[in-house]
């Protein structure tokens, strides 16, 4: 995924029925281990060319940003968490219980020798860019310590592939690694039943989202997955979707001359940068001289995205239902 910055194994506790022979404790508790070992399954996924291989759902997990925690946490597996990174914002209400007293590594992306230091078994991220030896660690790297290190399938989908049809691909992947494949099975039905609710609540209006503001100029959603499967379930055409870059940085004239009906402005109020909380967004499209005079800006048809809800995660359908529930009053 362009301009955008894993879960292994654990142990299968074995019973081992001795059946006679051992003539010592010590000899029994060797027995009693080499059978645990031998009984843990190995699991494996395909997951962006690379085999995530590891053995036995991964009690270990680290997540590298607030997107994946969510993930893990829709799937159930708060109780497999090794250390979480990267929280950027509130959690979404689907997981913020379980979001309390979670294990924070690091509120940036964790480092190889912080995910080594609690001995992680898996390693989940959104993004494939975490995986490289001055970060997280690559994943050939993570594989020969037994570490499984998984990012999202929308980082090699198809371009004209649906998001959440590849999210569902994730939550399959993720729910056999940590052994929840029924919670994946109802984070999916969740997902297509948002999906059913928002189709067609759009009349084909000319949209743009208006990510961040950084050093006074605008970042807009361009040919992003997430935003252009949420064109296509509601109805919309995000008017700066023939740009290649998934959140390019372009000119206050170039997003007054697209003149989009509605704006999608994101909110980060947790990030805490200049230009992320979605008033300072709306208040510098008022007072900009190329953008203040804009239609959508006089009639204020802005529409509010929670912004975390823009990473690949479970959470990612928030936005969809965000903006289905926005476009019927327009």
């Amino acid at each position: 995924m362009k301009r955008t910055l894993a879960l292994v194994a654990t142990g299968l506790a074995a019973a081992l029925a001795l059946t006679g022979c051992s003539s010592s404790d010590t000899t029994a508790n060797t027995d009693t281990t080499a059978a645990s070992s031998a009984n843990k399954e190995t699991i494996a996924v395909e997951n962006c060319g690379f085999t995530v291989e590891i053995q036995g759902p991964a009690q270990r997990v680290v997540t590298t940003e607030q997107g994946a925690t969510e993930t893990v946490l829709a799937l159930g597996a708060k109780d497999q968490l090794a250390g979480v990174g990267h929280t950027k914002d509130a959690y979404w209400d689907k997981t913020a219980e379980d979001a309390k007293d979670l294990p924070v590594l690091s509120d940036k992306i964790p480092t190889a020798e912080q995910i080594r230091g609690v001995d992680a078994d898996l390693i989940v991220s959104p993004f494939s860019l975490v995986y490289d030896a001055d970060t997280s660690g690559t994943r050939e790297e993570n594989a020969k310590l037994g570490v499984g290190a998984w990012y999202t399938n929308l980082e090699c989908q198809d371009p004209d592939a649906n998001a959440y049809d590849t999210l569902e691909k994730d939550y399959e992947q993720l729910g056999t690694l940590l052994g929840r494949e029924e919670e994946a099975k109802k984070l999916i039905d969740f997902q297509r039943e948002q999906v059913s609710k928002a189709e067609s609540t759009g009349k084909g209006q000319r949209v743009a989202y208006l990510y961040s503001v950084y050093e006074g100029a605008p970042y807009v959603a361009g040919n992003f997955p997430i935003t252009e499967t949420i064109g296509e379930i509601t109805n919309t055409k995000n008017v700066f979707s023939d740009i290649e870059e998934d959140w390019p940085s372009i000119s206050w004239e170039a997003f007054a001359d697209k003149d989009p009906e509605i704006i999608m402005i994101t909110d980060l109020p947790g990030r805490g940068a200049p230009g992320d909380k979605a008033e300072e967004k709306i208040a510098m499209l008022k007072e900009n001289p190329a953008t203040k005079n804009m239609d959508a800006v006089i009639n204020e048809r802005f529409i509010i995205v929670p912004g975390v809800g823009l990473s690949p995660s479970a959470r990612a359908i928030e936005p969809l239902q965000v903006i289905g529930e926005g476009l019927k009053k327009f």
